[in-house]
Protein backbone atom coordinates (compact mmCIF):
# COMPACT_ATOMS: atom_id res chain seq x y z
CA UNK A 1 0.00 0.00 0.00
CA UNK A 2 3.08 2.27 0.90
CA UNK A 3 4.26 1.71 -2.82
CA UNK A 4 0.75 2.65 -4.26
CA UNK A 5 0.94 6.05 -2.22
CA UNK A 6 4.23 7.15 -3.51
CA UNK A 7 3.31 6.37 -7.18
CA UNK A 8 -0.20 8.17 -7.03
CA UNK A 9 1.90 11.57 -5.40
CA UNK A 10 3.81 11.06 -8.09
CA UNK A 11 1.45 11.04 -10.72
CA UNK A 12 -0.30 13.83 -9.25
CA UNK A 13 2.68 16.00 -9.26
CA UNK A 14 3.45 15.80 -12.31
CA UNK A 15 -0.02 16.76 -13.36
CA UNK A 16 -0.12 19.73 -11.67
CA UNK A 17 3.45 20.69 -12.53
CA UNK A 18 2.71 19.83 -16.56
CA UNK A 19 -0.37 22.21 -17.24
CA UNK A 20 2.17 25.16 -14.65
CA UNK A 21 4.87 25.21 -17.34
CA UNK A 22 2.51 24.94 -20.48
CA UNK A 23 0.92 27.98 -19.22
CA UNK A 24 3.87 29.85 -18.86
CA UNK A 25 5.15 28.47 -21.84
CA UNK A 26 1.71 29.70 -23.66
CA UNK A 27 2.00 33.12 -22.34
CA UNK A 28 5.86 33.68 -23.39
CA UNK A 29 4.61 32.45 -27.04
CA UNK A 30 1.41 34.87 -26.49
CA UNK A 31 3.62 37.42 -26.00
CA UNK A 32 6.05 36.61 -29.02
CA UNK A 33 3.30 36.54 -30.96
CA UNK A 34 2.14 39.81 -30.59
CA UNK A 35 5.95 41.21 -30.71
CA UNK A 36 6.01 42.44 -27.07
CA UNK A 37 9.42 41.12 -26.55
CA UNK A 38 9.65 42.88 -23.36
CA UNK A 39 6.92 41.12 -21.76
CA UNK A 40 8.21 38.09 -23.09
CA UNK A 41 11.71 38.62 -21.63
CA UNK A 42 9.76 39.37 -18.21
CA UNK A 43 7.54 36.32 -18.47
CA UNK A 44 10.66 33.89 -19.32
CA UNK A 45 12.83 35.08 -16.31
CA UNK A 46 9.96 34.17 -13.92
CA UNK A 47 8.95 30.96 -15.81
CA UNK A 48 12.69 29.67 -15.27
CA UNK A 49 12.85 30.78 -11.70
CA UNK A 50 10.57 28.30 -10.56
CA UNK A 51 11.64 25.39 -12.63
CA UNK A 52 13.08 22.58 -11.05
CA UNK A 53 14.76 20.04 -13.26
CA UNK A 54 17.38 20.06 -16.78
CA UNK A 55 14.74 18.18 -18.32
CA UNK A 56 12.02 20.98 -18.10
CA UNK A 57 14.34 23.59 -18.45
CA UNK A 58 15.48 22.22 -21.77
CA UNK A 59 11.20 21.17 -22.76
CA UNK A 60 10.32 25.03 -21.75
CA UNK A 61 13.34 27.17 -23.41
CA UNK A 62 12.83 24.55 -26.98
CA UNK A 63 9.24 25.55 -26.85
CA UNK A 64 10.08 29.53 -26.15
CA UNK A 65 12.81 29.34 -29.14
CA UNK A 66 10.61 27.35 -31.36
CA UNK A 67 8.18 29.91 -31.23
CA UNK A 68 10.98 33.01 -31.31
CA UNK A 69 11.90 35.14 -33.96
CA UNK A 70 15.58 33.91 -34.97
CA UNK A 71 16.62 37.80 -33.43
CA UNK A 72 14.86 37.20 -30.38
CA UNK A 73 15.93 33.97 -29.51
CA UNK A 74 19.41 34.65 -27.50
CA UNK A 75 17.78 37.82 -25.55
CA UNK A 76 15.22 35.17 -24.24
CA UNK A 77 17.93 32.48 -23.86
CA UNK A 78 19.63 34.88 -21.58
CA UNK A 79 16.30 36.14 -19.72
CA UNK A 80 15.96 31.84 -18.74
CA UNK A 81 19.67 31.63 -17.35
CA UNK A 82 19.22 35.09 -15.69
CA UNK A 83 15.82 33.58 -13.89
CA UNK A 84 17.58 30.27 -12.68
CA UNK A 85 21.60 29.99 -13.23
CA UNK A 86 21.63 26.75 -11.67
CA UNK A 87 20.38 25.06 -14.60
CA UNK A 88 22.12 27.36 -16.90
CA UNK A 89 24.15 24.57 -19.07
CA UNK A 90 20.75 22.57 -19.46
CA UNK A 91 19.29 25.70 -21.23
CA UNK A 92 22.42 26.84 -23.11
CA UNK A 93 22.32 23.04 -24.37
CA UNK A 94 18.93 22.82 -25.14
CA UNK A 95 19.22 26.03 -26.92
CA UNK A 96 21.82 25.51 -29.27
CA UNK A 97 21.23 21.80 -29.91
CA UNK A 98 20.39 21.87 -33.35
CA UNK A 99 20.36 25.11 -34.47
CA UNK A 100 22.87 25.76 -37.20
CA UNK A 101 26.07 26.59 -36.58
CA UNK A 102 25.81 30.93 -37.14
CA UNK A 103 22.50 30.69 -34.56
CA UNK A 104 24.42 28.99 -31.95
CA UNK A 105 27.81 31.27 -32.20
CA UNK A 106 25.12 34.18 -32.03
CA UNK A 107 23.33 32.79 -28.71
CA UNK A 108 26.39 31.74 -27.18
CA UNK A 109 27.90 35.43 -27.87
CA UNK A 110 25.28 37.27 -26.53
CA UNK A 111 24.91 34.93 -23.56
CA UNK A 112 28.63 35.70 -22.77
CA UNK A 113 28.73 39.19 -23.18
CA UNK A 114 25.29 39.49 -21.06
CA UNK A 115 25.78 37.53 -17.88
CA UNK A 116 29.58 38.90 -18.32
CA UNK A 117 27.96 42.36 -16.66
CA UNK A 118 27.16 40.47 -13.42
CA UNK A 119 29.73 37.90 -13.33
CA UNK A 120 29.60 36.65 -10.02
CA UNK A 121 26.47 34.50 -10.41
CA UNK A 122 27.67 32.60 -13.14
CA UNK A 123 31.14 32.31 -13.38
CA UNK A 124 31.30 28.21 -13.91
CA UNK A 125 28.76 29.37 -16.61
CA UNK A 126 30.78 32.15 -18.55
CA UNK A 127 33.63 29.52 -18.54
CA UNK A 128 31.45 27.14 -19.91
CA UNK A 129 30.68 29.36 -22.80
CA UNK A 130 33.80 30.32 -23.13
CA UNK A 131 35.03 26.61 -23.91
CA UNK A 132 32.13 26.17 -26.16
CA UNK A 133 32.79 29.41 -28.37
CA UNK A 134 36.48 28.67 -28.63
CA UNK A 135 35.63 24.93 -29.83
CA UNK A 136 37.03 23.37 -26.56
CA UNK A 137 34.24 21.46 -25.57
CA UNK A 138 34.50 20.97 -21.89
CA UNK A 139 36.14 16.90 -21.01
CA UNK A 140 32.53 15.93 -19.37
CA UNK A 141 30.90 16.58 -22.64
CA UNK A 142 33.46 15.62 -24.93
CA UNK A 143 31.82 14.32 -28.26
CA UNK A 144 28.21 15.70 -27.18
CA UNK A 145 28.12 17.92 -30.09
CA UNK A 146 30.00 17.42 -32.63
CA UNK A 147 29.74 20.58 -34.42
CA UNK A 148 31.70 22.64 -31.65
CA UNK A 149 34.69 19.60 -31.63
CA UNK A 150 36.93 21.07 -34.34
CA UNK A 151 38.42 18.34 -35.41
CA UNK A 152 34.94 16.42 -36.79
CA UNK A 153 34.17 17.26 -40.22
CA UNK A 154 30.44 17.50 -40.82
CA UNK A 155 29.15 16.55 -44.44
CA UNK A 156 31.80 15.09 -45.38
CA UNK A 157 31.12 11.71 -44.41
CA UNK A 158 34.59 11.54 -42.76
CA UNK A 159 35.18 11.72 -39.04
CA UNK A 160 38.43 12.69 -37.87
CA UNK A 161 38.35 12.36 -34.36
CA UNK A 162 41.43 13.19 -32.63
CA UNK A 163 42.72 9.79 -30.32
CA UNK A 164 41.62 9.23 -26.94
CA UNK A 165 44.27 9.14 -24.44
CA UNK A 166 46.08 5.91 -24.29
CA UNK A 167 44.41 4.42 -27.95
CA UNK A 168 48.23 4.39 -29.31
Amino acid sequence: MKHHFYKVFLAVTLALAAPLAAQDASAIRSALANQDYGRAISLTKQAFASVKSGGEASNLIRSIVGAAPAEQIPALVVAAVQGNPDLGPAIINAAISGAPKSEASAILTEAYFALSQNPSPFANLLTYISDLLAGTVPINEVLTMPWFNPANTIGTGVTLSPPTPGSK
